[in-house]
């Protein structure tokens, strides 16, 4: 039986905070694996072991997610799988990237920070619909304004459109987990097949499928063969979004 794998990356969501109406662009370095995503998918590509695939009925494929954290010293902590597909899939997901070595650590004006970060692998058959696989990659999708600037288009869009909705709801009511969104990033750069992969509140999640859906179209994967589609993940901070409306009416 032969399985492709693709692997999707969460982005650190910054803490930083922004007064009504302005859009502060915060100097920000996204955590990295060492040589980038490229060598990451390769990393974990090279340490499968295809064997365990042999037991695995033919029905099951899917994404085994594994969530962690890392420190300032890019150290991972706190490791464990948040999505799951198949216990021996699962557990091999969870095996390799215990194998990974130090990150690149996440940095906010050059001052190393700890944040939320998981790889996701997602094991297909040859047919997937959606021809994302991890061999060849020469450079990964992009938002077009640069991956630093992605966390702060999230954030402005949801201040900005649902300011009003946020404040009157119970900041209680939000996990202190963050909301995690999953999109395919076409060939052509548009974003398609958009799901919630967790969150805790339907309003929440409501306004971040919304937002995420009308983000402008990505600078696309590229193989050896030309642009490819790939998965993205990216999680939404709401108790800190939800923390600076607060701020902004305190002071209002």
């Amino acid at each position: 039986m032969k399985m492709l794998l693709s692997v999707s990356f969460f982005l650190a969501y910054s803490n930083t905070q922004a007064q009504e109406g302005t859009y502060l662009s915060i100097p920000e370095e996204q955590p990295e694996f060492p040589g980038g995503m490229v060598a990451c998918m390769k990393f974990i590509s090279s340490n499968i072991n295809y064997s365990l695939f042999d037991s695995i009925p033919d029905n099951i494929e899917g994404r085994s997610t594994v969530a962690f954290r890392l420190d300032t010293l890019g150290n991972m902590f706190t490791i464990e799988t948040i999505k799951e597909i198949h216990p021996i899939l699962d557990k091999e997901a969870l095996r390799i990237v215990n194998l990974m070595p130090k990150w690149k650590p996440y940095r906010i004006r050059g001052i190393a920070k700890e944040c939320p970060f998981a790889v996701s692998v997602i094991f297909r058959r040859k047919d997937i619909p959606q021809k994302v696989v991890n061999d060849g990659w020469l450079e990964f999708a992009e938002f077009p304004y640069g991956s630093s600037e992605l966390t702060e288009y999230i954030r402005k869009s949801i201040i900005s459109n649902y300011k009003e909705l946020l404040w009157h709801m119970p900041v209680d009511s939000v996990w202190v987990k963050n909301g995690i969104y999953q999109f395919i990033v076409t060939e052509e750069g548009k974003i398609r097949q958009l799901q919630t992969i967790r969150e805790s509140n339907r309003t929440l999640e409501r306004i971040a499928l919304y937002i995420l859906s009308q983000m402008p179209e990505w600078k696309p994967a590229k193989k050896r063969t030309g642009n490819a589609a790939c998965c993205f993940t990216v999680p939404v901070n709401w108790k800190d979004i939800f923390l600076e409306i607060q701020d902004m009416r305190i002071n209002k």
